[in-house]
């Protein structure tokens, strides 16, 4: 196997910066071929949409709006709206700007935000069913005492801040969307996200702008695009900090290009570094949306000796909900050889993104994608993410596999494997035989995983692609 030398390797923290900066120049470069334009002049909000729903449609303004959740979160939205419930239940929420938006959330039964406070200096709200989690304040999230008035009003950080055509895009000046940014940094816990939708710059008080003089647009917007750049810049050099665009498929008549930013604050479990162990290279198996069943759970006992028995196999879990990741520890510590592993630091549990691996380059031998191509929640552009981190973290020679056991349908209708071997061009190839695929023999894991009951579909299947050399 080709390794790469010490001297020519970049660090974790380089390449998360990297890859930050150029998260940042795509929101930049979003914001300015988005600009939406008002002739009022000042804080003037009777034209805009102040009542936007997260999971239903809204009529305002004279036509019907989407519901915000599928911009937000990168999801499709079902009916049961079951795939919303991780980035609400039990989360502390800060709405931007939210003015009379939402109301679908705070009426709805369905869900248990513990905190959603609505920060909104110019839109009133409007009278709303009274919910004990739910509290509107007329604060303004650009001011330099925002911070302060929000511990005075008695609140902290905060899980999730979502921003819905609200600030950024009104923000008048560099300074206001600088002080922005660097309030919601401050006031975002570890493990957070602030999730900015749509990347825009609303231009008041200019009649005309997209027939004005070149140079007359350039002296009005180049503030707000320096603004903006130096924000995000400043965010993403910071070391506990991941940053990604999010290109979402619905169209948005209004937006020319639907991108939302996702800003990440990293916990110091997601910071940390893999442990060396000992001279002989660790062989690591990273498992994306383990949810409440790690893969490790249902292994048979032979695949599970071969584990026990080889001391630099390791297996991280990952999914982005705590809750999942707590079901799927209590899952495997019942089982007393994978609690034994897991107290010699041989299983983790971690949570993070499928397209945020908290991993250096070349990092992990095998990466396990279960039941995440065919989940239609997931937009496209996700998926593609995930493979593209599939081939920076992967070894060279790694394995990547992929097992659809609910929706092999909906995996097949993307075509799964011209979909990899596309997605990142000359980085895959095809392995047929399991029993030369990874570090185990897994023919048994895979028959298990594959016969049918009432969840597994009869027409499974399982693909492996080896990054190559």
């Amino acid at each position: 196997m080709i390794r790469n030398s010490p001297k020519n390797q970049k660090s974790e923290l380089e390449e998360r910066r990297e890859e930050n900066l150029k998260a940042a120049r795509e929101a930049v470069s979003a914001a300015m071929a988005n600009i939406l334009i008002s002739d009022a002049d000042g804080n003037d909000f009777s034209s805009t949409v102040t009542n936007r729903g997260l999971f239903t449609p809204v009529h305002s303004q004279g036509r019907t709006r989407e519901p915000i959740a599928p911009r937000l979160f990168g999801i499709n939205l079902d009916r049961s709206l079951k795939g919303l419930h991780k980035f609400i239940d039990n989360k502390k929420i800060l709405l931007v700007g939210g003015g009379a938006s939402v109301q679908d959330l705070t009426s709805s039964p369905e869900f248990s935000p513990a905190v959603l406070l609505n920060v909104d200096p110019y839109t009133p709200d409007v009278p709303r069913e009274p919910t004990p989690y739910y509290r509107s304040l007329p604060l303004d999230p650009t001011s330099e005492n925002f911070f302060a008035d929000l511990r005075a009003a008695g609140y902290g950080k905060f899980d999730e801040v979502w921003i819905s055509y609200s600030v950024p895009p009104h923000s008048k000046n560099a300074g206001e969307i600088e002080r922005l940014f660097g309030n919601l940094y401050d006031v975002l816990d570890s493990n957070g996200n602030i999730r900015d939708y749509p990347l825009a710059f609303f231009v008041q008080g200019l009649e005309g702008l997209d027939y004005q003089p070149p140079e007359k647009r350039q002296e009005r917007l180049a503030p707000l695009r320096t603004g903006l750049s130096a924000a995000l810049n400043t965010l993403a050099n910071k070391d506990d900090i991941a940053m990604s665009i999010l290109h979402t498929n619905p169209p948005d008549m209004s937006i020319k290009n639907p991108a939302t930013l996702l800003i990440h604050k990293l916990g110091t479990t997601e910071r940390k570094r893999l442990p060396e162990r000992g001279a002989q290279e660790p062989y690591l198996i990273v498992e994306v949306g383990s949810g409440d069943s790690p893969f490790l759970v249902d292994a048979p006992e032979d695949y599970l000796t071969q584990f026990r028995n080889d001391p630099n196999a390791r297996l991280i879990a990952l999914d982005s909900d705590e809750g999942e990741l707590d079901l799927g520890r209590e899952r495997m510590r019942k089982k007393k050889d994978i609690r034994t592993m897991e107290a010699a630091d041989r299983i983790e549990f971690r949570k993070a993104y499928g397209e945020q691996l908290p991993f250096e380059n070349n990092a992990i031998s095998e990466l396990v994608l279960k039941n995440v191509m065919g989940d239609e929640e997931i937009f496209p552009g996700r998926k593609a993410r995930m493979i593209d981190e599939a081939a920076r973290t992967l070894k060279q020679g790694g394995i990547l596999k992929i097992i659809e056991q609910y929706t092999p349908k909906e995996a097949r209708k993307v075509d799964v494997e011209h979909y990899i071997s596309t997605a990142v061009p000359v980085v895959f190839e095809k392995v047929e035989g399991t029993e030369t695929a990874g570090m185990f023999d897994e023919r048994e894991m895979d028959r298990r995983m594959l016969t049918p009951t009432q969840r597994v579909k009869p027409d499974a299947f399982i693909l492996r692609f080896r990054k190559k050399p």
